[in-house]
């Protein structure tokens, strides 16, 4: 019985799969009208499951596969700038907690002329302070 009723169906591919995972998405949607679309989604899914038209489906998930690959192709510079910003993120979240963990004995100050971040111990009085990037001398009270 099984292969009669499957016999000559197109069945599920990456386009089905695209589909029903946007179905999903807007069936889920709490709008007055976007789980229709949802609906849409599902049944247009289901359209192509049972497609008897093999060669039809073929010629579109050709097409879709060849989309696909022209949109990574696109999309791949803008995916190793947002993996950069998330290094340096990373980055800055790892210099922020090390600050936190050393605020009891550290004081941190920007040097007044190129602004980079300096380290003083605590409790040490009045410090003669020479940036070593741009060289300036200035004192400091910790």
């Amino acid at each position: 019985m099984k292969g009669k009723f499957s016999n000559g169906i197109y069945g599920i591919d990456t386009i089905t799969i695209v589909v029903l995972i946007f179905a999903a998405i807007f069936i889920n949607m709490r709008t007055e009208y976007l789980w229709l679309v949802g609906l849409v989604f599902l049944v247009y899914a289901v359209f192509r499951v049972f497609s008897k038209k093999t060669q039809k489906r073929y010629k579109e998930l050709k097409q879709f596969n060849e989309f696909t690959r022209k949109l990574k192709y696109h999309l791949a510079p803008l995916g190793k700038m947002i993996m950069a910003g998330f290094a340096k993120l990373s980055k800055s979240l790892s210099t922020f907690k090390t600050k936190i963990q050393q605020r009891k004995n550290y004081l941190f100050i920007r040097c007044p002329q190129c602004n980079n971040t300096l380290r003083l111990p605590r409790n040490k009085g009045k410090l003669s302070v020479s940036c070593p990037v741009c060289k300036m001398g200035f004192i400091k009270n910790t």
